[in-house]
């Protein structure tokens, strides 16, 4: 298996082995939960849960029109938020998010229990 990418709340993107950056960073900012692999808008992508239990990295799974991108979402109160995402792809990103945020809230916590099976 590839090694995750790692994301920081604010759209700063660390790429790494799982773990590596738990000394420098917080534990609840490294997402290397996972991967399932699920589609969403019309593309692959590889999800990652975080150490905050609430945040959801996809990244876009490798041969897929989604490869090299990525975005974050994290399950609040109030539903699914759009954290950072990478600069190119937008109609990629944009339709798996839009995707993603219409699932009900179980749903989101569905795919957030399915990384941690994935461990």
């Amino acid at each position: 298996m590839r090694a995750p990418v790692a994301a920081l709340a604010g759209a700063v993107l660390l790429a790494g082995v799982p773990g590596a950056a738990s000394a420098a960073r917080p534990s609840h900012f490294v997402c290397d939960v996972g991967p399932v692999r699920r589609d969403f808008g019309g593309a692959p992508w590889l999800v990652y849960s975080c150490g905050d239990a609430r945040t959801l990295l996809f990244e876009g799974a490798p041969g897929g029109k989604a490869a090299s991108l990525y975005f974050e979402v994290s399950l609040e109160a109030d539903g699914a938020h759009l954290g950072g995402r990478s600069g190119e792809g937008q109609e990629v990103t944009g339709a798996a998010f839009r995707e993603v945020a219409a699932l009900p809230r179980d749903g989101l916590a569905a795919l957030l229990a399915a990384t941690e099976a994935a461990r």
